[in-house]
Protein backbone atom coordinates (compact mmCIF):
# COMPACT_ATOMS: atom_id res chain seq x y z
CA UNK A 1 0.00 0.00 0.00
CA UNK A 2 1.68 3.46 -1.15
CA UNK A 3 2.47 6.09 1.38
CA UNK A 4 1.19 9.59 1.49
CA UNK A 5 4.40 10.91 -0.32
CA UNK A 6 4.36 8.23 -2.70
CA UNK A 7 0.54 8.84 -3.79
CA UNK A 8 1.56 12.55 -3.99
CA UNK A 9 4.39 11.74 -6.61
CA UNK A 10 2.09 9.46 -8.46
CA UNK A 11 -0.33 12.53 -8.88
CA UNK A 12 2.08 14.59 -9.89
CA UNK A 13 3.37 12.85 -12.69
CA UNK A 14 0.07 11.76 -13.93
CA UNK A 15 -1.16 15.93 -13.68
CA UNK A 16 1.77 16.07 -15.95
CA UNK A 17 0.95 13.45 -18.51
CA UNK A 18 -3.00 15.23 -18.09
CA UNK A 19 -2.13 18.39 -19.44
CA UNK A 20 0.15 16.96 -22.09
CA UNK A 21 -3.49 15.40 -23.25
CA UNK A 22 -4.71 17.92 -25.41
CA UNK A 23 -1.99 18.11 -27.93
CA UNK A 24 -0.98 14.69 -28.09
CA UNK A 25 -3.33 12.52 -26.82
CA UNK A 26 -0.89 8.80 -27.20
CA UNK A 27 1.75 10.29 -25.34
CA UNK A 28 -1.01 10.49 -22.71
CA UNK A 29 -2.45 7.16 -22.76
CA UNK A 30 1.44 5.53 -23.02
CA UNK A 31 2.25 7.54 -19.59
CA UNK A 32 -1.21 6.41 -17.94
CA UNK A 33 -0.33 3.05 -19.03
CA UNK A 34 3.19 2.72 -17.65
CA UNK A 35 2.56 4.90 -14.45
CA UNK A 36 -0.59 2.37 -13.31
CA UNK A 37 1.24 -0.99 -14.18
CA UNK A 38 4.26 -0.01 -12.40
CA UNK A 39 2.34 1.27 -9.37
CA UNK A 40 -0.06 -2.18 -9.42
CA UNK A 41 -2.79 -0.02 -10.33
CA UNK A 42 -6.31 -0.41 -12.33
CA UNK A 43 -8.09 2.43 -14.17
CA UNK A 44 -10.48 2.45 -12.04
CA UNK A 45 -8.08 3.40 -9.14
CA UNK A 46 -7.72 6.60 -10.75
CA UNK A 47 -10.01 9.91 -10.40
CA UNK A 48 -9.39 13.40 -11.49
CA UNK A 49 -9.60 16.07 -9.44
CA UNK A 50 -10.22 19.78 -10.00
CA UNK A 51 -8.82 21.97 -8.08
CA UNK A 52 -5.66 22.64 -6.06
CA UNK A 53 -4.29 19.31 -6.16
CA UNK A 54 -0.92 20.16 -4.00
CA UNK A 55 -2.70 21.87 -1.86
CA UNK A 56 -5.07 18.85 -0.89
CA UNK A 57 -2.20 16.83 -0.77
CA UNK A 58 -0.32 18.86 1.27
CA UNK A 59 -3.51 18.97 3.63
CA UNK A 60 -3.48 15.28 3.85
CA UNK A 61 0.53 15.03 4.45
CA UNK A 62 -0.07 17.64 7.88
CA UNK A 63 -3.37 15.03 9.02
CA UNK A 64 -1.00 12.15 8.73
CA UNK A 65 1.96 14.00 10.27
CA UNK A 66 -0.73 14.89 12.86
CA UNK A 67 -1.57 11.28 14.01
CA UNK A 68 2.38 10.18 13.71
CA UNK A 69 3.63 7.58 16.20
CA UNK A 70 6.29 8.86 18.04
CA UNK A 71 9.20 7.15 16.59
CA UNK A 72 12.44 8.53 15.55
CA UNK A 73 11.79 8.26 12.17
CA UNK A 74 8.59 10.52 12.23
CA UNK A 75 10.00 12.63 14.57
CA UNK A 76 13.08 13.00 12.13
CA UNK A 77 10.71 13.48 9.01
CA UNK A 78 8.61 16.31 10.44
CA UNK A 79 11.81 17.95 12.18
CA UNK A 80 13.25 18.26 8.62
CA UNK A 81 9.96 20.84 7.58
CA UNK A 82 10.57 22.72 10.35
CA UNK A 83 14.47 23.21 10.97
CA UNK A 84 17.22 23.09 8.27
CA UNK A 85 19.14 20.18 9.92
CA UNK A 86 22.39 20.47 8.23
CA UNK A 87 25.39 17.98 8.36
CA UNK A 88 24.65 17.18 11.87
CA UNK A 89 20.66 16.75 12.89
CA UNK A 90 21.42 14.89 15.87
CA UNK A 91 22.93 18.45 17.28
CA UNK A 92 20.50 20.47 15.79
CA UNK A 93 17.91 18.19 17.18
CA UNK A 94 19.39 18.65 20.45
CA UNK A 95 19.37 22.15 20.80
CA UNK A 96 15.76 22.38 19.68
CA UNK A 97 14.35 20.10 22.65
CA UNK A 98 16.51 21.06 25.14
CA UNK A 99 18.82 18.02 25.45
CA UNK A 100 22.00 16.43 24.66
CA UNK A 101 22.92 14.71 21.64
CA UNK A 102 23.72 11.94 24.11
CA UNK A 103 19.75 11.42 24.63
CA UNK A 104 19.04 11.50 20.84
CA UNK A 105 21.37 9.08 20.11
CA UNK A 106 19.77 6.87 22.56
CA UNK A 107 16.48 7.37 21.07
CA UNK A 108 17.81 6.83 17.34
CA UNK A 109 19.08 3.95 19.29
CA UNK A 110 15.64 2.57 20.08
CA UNK A 111 13.48 3.89 17.60
CA UNK A 112 10.66 6.02 19.75
CA UNK A 113 10.83 9.10 21.21
CA UNK A 114 8.82 10.85 24.20
CA UNK A 115 5.14 12.24 22.78
CA UNK A 116 6.06 15.24 23.91
CA UNK A 117 9.29 16.09 21.09
CA UNK A 118 6.49 15.14 18.89
CA UNK A 119 3.93 17.86 19.90
CA UNK A 120 7.20 20.11 20.49
CA UNK A 121 8.57 19.74 17.06
CA UNK A 122 4.51 20.37 15.47
CA UNK A 123 4.39 23.35 17.25
CA UNK A 124 7.18 24.98 15.42
CA UNK A 125 6.80 26.96 12.12
CA UNK A 126 7.16 25.19 8.78
CA UNK A 127 10.16 26.36 7.30
CA UNK A 128 7.95 27.03 3.61
CA UNK A 129 5.96 29.49 6.05
CA UNK A 130 6.06 33.03 3.61
CA UNK A 131 4.77 36.87 4.74
CA UNK A 132 4.44 39.62 2.79
CA UNK A 133 6.34 41.77 5.01
CA UNK A 134 9.60 41.99 6.77
CA UNK A 135 10.13 41.56 10.05
CA UNK A 136 11.93 44.85 11.88
CA UNK A 137 15.47 42.53 12.49
CA UNK A 138 15.22 41.60 8.42
CA UNK A 139 15.21 45.44 7.61
CA UNK A 140 17.55 46.44 10.54
CA UNK A 141 20.30 44.01 8.20
CA UNK A 142 18.70 44.73 4.92
CA UNK A 143 19.35 48.47 5.93
CA UNK A 144 22.93 47.76 7.30
CA UNK A 145 23.95 45.87 4.12
CA UNK A 146 22.82 48.64 2.10
CA UNK A 147 24.99 51.26 3.95
CA UNK A 148 28.24 48.80 3.48
CA UNK A 149 26.91 49.44 -0.21
CA UNK A 150 25.30 46.25 -1.41
CA UNK A 151 22.25 46.57 -4.34
CA UNK A 152 18.79 45.68 -3.33
CA UNK A 153 19.70 42.65 -6.06
CA UNK A 154 22.84 41.59 -4.55
CA UNK A 155 20.63 41.37 -0.62
CA UNK A 156 18.33 39.25 -2.16
CA UNK A 157 20.57 36.67 -3.62
CA UNK A 158 22.58 37.04 -0.30
CA UNK A 159 19.37 35.87 1.55
CA UNK A 160 18.71 33.52 -0.98
CA UNK A 161 21.88 32.13 -0.76
CA UNK A 162 21.82 31.51 3.12
CA UNK A 163 18.36 30.30 3.16
CA UNK A 164 19.45 27.51 0.15
CA UNK A 165 22.46 26.76 2.25
CA UNK A 166 23.06 23.36 4.07
CA UNK A 167 25.50 25.84 6.67
CA UNK A 168 24.33 25.80 9.95
CA UNK A 169 24.34 27.81 12.84
CA UNK A 170 28.08 27.16 13.74
CA UNK A 171 29.47 27.65 10.51
CA UNK A 172 27.54 31.03 11.39
CA UNK A 173 29.29 31.72 14.84
CA UNK A 174 32.50 31.27 13.27
CA UNK A 175 31.81 33.85 10.70
CA UNK A 176 30.53 36.38 13.49
CA UNK A 177 33.03 35.76 15.46
CA UNK A 178 35.92 36.68 13.65
CA UNK A 179 37.27 33.14 12.18
CA UNK A 180 40.43 34.13 11.16
CA UNK A 181 41.16 36.66 13.19
CA UNK A 182 39.35 39.10 11.14
CA UNK A 183 38.12 42.54 13.16
CA UNK A 184 37.49 45.55 10.82
CA UNK A 185 38.72 49.21 12.03
CA UNK A 186 34.89 50.10 11.98
CA UNK A 187 34.44 48.06 14.72
CA UNK A 188 37.02 49.31 16.67
CA UNK A 189 36.21 52.65 16.32
CA UNK A 190 32.79 51.80 17.23
CA UNK A 191 34.07 50.41 20.70
CA UNK A 192 36.13 53.14 20.77
CA UNK A 193 32.96 55.95 20.26
CA UNK A 194 30.77 53.74 22.96
CA UNK A 195 33.26 53.68 25.61
CA UNK A 196 35.34 57.08 24.95
CA UNK A 197 33.09 59.08 23.44
CA UNK A 198 34.66 62.33 21.43
CA UNK A 199 36.48 63.35 24.70
CA UNK A 200 39.97 64.85 24.55
CA UNK A 201 42.80 61.58 24.44
CA UNK A 202 39.96 59.31 23.31
CA UNK A 203 42.18 57.47 20.68
CA UNK A 204 44.81 56.64 23.55
CA UNK A 205 42.10 56.12 25.82
CA UNK A 206 41.07 52.80 23.15
CA UNK A 207 44.44 51.98 22.97
CA UNK A 208 45.56 51.76 26.28
CA UNK A 209 41.82 49.71 26.99
CA UNK A 210 42.87 47.29 23.90
CA UNK A 211 46.69 46.51 24.77
CA UNK A 212 45.44 46.10 28.21
CA UNK A 213 42.77 43.51 26.91
CA UNK A 214 45.28 41.98 24.13
CA UNK A 215 48.23 41.84 26.68
CA UNK A 216 50.38 43.27 24.19
CA UNK A 217 53.26 45.77 24.07
CA UNK A 218 52.29 47.76 20.86
CA UNK A 219 49.12 49.41 19.54
CA UNK A 220 46.70 48.27 17.25
CA UNK A 221 46.73 49.70 13.93
CA UNK A 222 44.10 52.69 13.33
CA UNK A 223 44.15 52.86 9.64
CA UNK A 224 43.62 49.23 8.51
CA UNK A 225 41.83 45.72 10.29
CA UNK A 226 44.14 44.43 13.05
CA UNK A 227 45.41 40.76 12.60
CA UNK A 228 44.31 39.14 15.75
CA UNK A 229 43.63 35.52 16.47
CA UNK A 230 39.93 34.40 16.78
CA UNK A 231 40.65 34.12 20.53
CA UNK A 232 41.89 37.56 20.87
CA UNK A 233 38.91 38.53 19.06
CA UNK A 234 36.66 36.93 20.90
CA UNK A 235 38.04 37.91 24.32
CA UNK A 236 38.13 41.98 22.89
CA UNK A 237 34.23 41.32 22.09
CA UNK A 238 33.46 39.77 25.55
CA UNK A 239 35.43 42.66 27.35
CA UNK A 240 33.55 45.53 25.64
CA UNK A 241 30.69 43.73 26.97
CA UNK A 242 31.69 43.37 30.12
CA UNK A 243 33.04 47.08 30.39
CA UNK A 244 29.75 48.30 29.32
CA UNK A 245 27.82 46.08 31.26
CA UNK A 246 29.74 46.75 33.88
CA UNK A 247 30.15 50.86 33.40
CA UNK A 248 25.98 50.67 33.21
CA UNK A 249 25.03 49.21 36.23
CA UNK A 250 27.82 50.38 39.06
CA UNK A 251 28.74 53.86 39.19
CA UNK A 252 31.71 53.13 41.60
CA UNK A 253 33.35 51.27 38.75
CA UNK A 254 32.14 53.59 36.29
CA UNK A 255 34.19 55.88 38.51
CA UNK A 256 37.32 54.01 38.88
CA UNK A 257 37.26 52.82 35.18
CA UNK A 258 37.39 56.26 34.08
CA UNK A 259 40.70 57.27 36.67
CA UNK A 260 42.62 54.33 34.31
CA UNK A 261 41.61 55.15 31.40
CA UNK A 262 44.74 56.78 30.47
CA UNK A 263 47.32 54.36 32.89
CA UNK A 264 49.12 51.70 31.39
CA UNK A 265 48.98 48.25 32.58
CA UNK A 266 52.39 46.14 33.13
CA UNK A 267 52.42 43.90 30.54
CA UNK A 268 55.21 41.54 31.22
CA UNK A 269 55.14 41.38 35.20
CA UNK A 270 55.91 37.99 37.18
CA UNK A 271 53.60 37.81 39.73
CA UNK A 272 54.85 34.08 41.30
CA UNK A 273 57.96 34.58 43.73
CA UNK A 274 58.85 32.18 46.62
CA UNK A 275 59.83 35.46 48.21
CA UNK A 276 58.06 37.97 51.03
CA UNK A 277 54.80 36.82 52.89
CA UNK A 278 52.73 34.98 50.73
CA UNK A 279 49.80 34.91 53.15
CA UNK A 280 49.69 38.79 53.50
CA UNK A 281 49.19 39.19 49.35
CA UNK A 282 45.42 38.38 49.10
CA UNK A 283 44.92 39.84 53.01
CA UNK A 284 45.90 43.26 51.20
CA UNK A 285 44.41 42.97 47.83
CA UNK A 286 40.87 42.05 49.68
CA UNK A 287 41.57 44.69 51.66
CA UNK A 288 42.50 47.53 48.85
CA UNK A 289 39.68 46.27 46.49
CA UNK A 290 37.16 46.63 49.04
CA UNK A 291 38.52 50.37 49.74
CA UNK A 292 38.57 50.93 46.10
CA UNK A 293 34.98 49.41 44.88
CA UNK A 294 33.19 49.32 47.85
CA UNK A 295 32.21 45.93 50.05
CA UNK A 296 30.83 42.92 48.30
CA UNK A 297 31.29 39.41 47.37
CA UNK A 298 34.64 38.59 46.01
CA UNK A 299 33.38 37.12 43.24
CA UNK A 300 32.44 41.15 42.16
CA UNK A 301 35.75 42.12 42.97
CA UNK A 302 37.51 39.33 41.01
CA UNK A 303 35.43 40.23 38.06
CA UNK A 304 36.24 44.13 38.59
CA UNK A 305 40.17 43.43 38.78
CA UNK A 306 40.22 41.04 35.55
CA UNK A 307 38.66 43.98 33.79
CA UNK A 308 40.57 46.55 34.91
CA UNK A 309 43.91 44.61 34.55
CA UNK A 310 43.27 42.35 31.56
CA UNK A 311 44.02 39.50 33.05
CA UNK A 312 42.14 36.18 33.18
CA UNK A 313 39.41 35.94 35.44
CA UNK A 314 41.22 32.58 36.63
CA UNK A 315 44.48 34.41 37.10
CA UNK A 316 43.26 37.37 39.30
CA UNK A 317 41.23 34.64 41.22
CA UNK A 318 44.63 33.45 42.19
CA UNK A 319 45.79 36.69 43.58
CA UNK A 320 42.71 36.82 45.57
CA UNK A 321 43.20 33.66 47.02
CA UNK A 322 46.99 33.86 47.41
CA UNK A 323 48.25 31.08 44.80
CA UNK A 324 50.20 33.60 43.36
CA UNK A 325 51.96 37.05 44.53
CA UNK A 326 50.81 40.31 43.19
CA UNK A 327 54.32 41.94 42.19
CA UNK A 328 55.55 45.37 42.82
CA UNK A 329 54.31 46.31 38.99
CA UNK A 330 50.21 45.75 40.20
CA UNK A 331 50.96 47.23 43.03
CA UNK A 332 52.24 50.27 41.78
CA UNK A 333 48.85 50.02 38.79
CA UNK A 334 47.06 50.17 41.58
CA UNK A 335 47.95 52.52 43.78
CA UNK A 336 47.98 55.40 41.35
CA UNK A 337 44.92 54.48 40.02
CA UNK A 338 43.84 55.22 43.72
CA UNK A 339 45.45 58.23 43.59
CA UNK A 340 43.55 59.34 40.01
CA UNK A 341 40.22 58.31 42.20
CA UNK A 342 41.18 60.76 45.23
CA UNK A 343 42.82 64.00 42.17
CA UNK A 344 39.16 63.75 40.66
CA UNK A 345 37.90 64.19 43.74
CA UNK A 346 35.24 61.11 43.97
CA UNK A 347 36.68 60.64 47.81
CA UNK A 348 33.16 59.11 48.23
CA UNK A 349 34.09 56.09 46.73
CA UNK A 350 36.94 55.37 49.22
CA UNK A 351 35.01 56.65 52.19
CA UNK A 352 32.59 53.58 52.08
CA UNK A 353 35.08 51.24 53.72
CA UNK A 354 37.69 54.28 55.34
Amino acid sequence: MMDIDQKAKLARKLTHALHQAPDNPQLFVNIVSQVTRSASLHMTDLAITFGDLTTRLAEQLRDARKDAKPTFDNLFDMASTKVPLGKNPNRVLADVLGVTTRTIEEHKKLGRVPRGWIEKIRSLPDLDETSSEFDVETKHVIEILSERGYSPQKIRDVFGRIRTSRAGLRQIEKIAHAEGGQLHVDELAQIGRELFGDRPQAERCLQIWLMTQLRVQSELPADRNPALSSKQVEKLRTRFKREKEFRQNDPVYRTVSLAAELIERPIRANSRSAAGDMTADPINLRSFLSRLFGEGAEERHNRYLAQLTGLDDRHTLDLLKGANRVCEAWWDFLHRVEGEVLHAGNTSVLRRTA
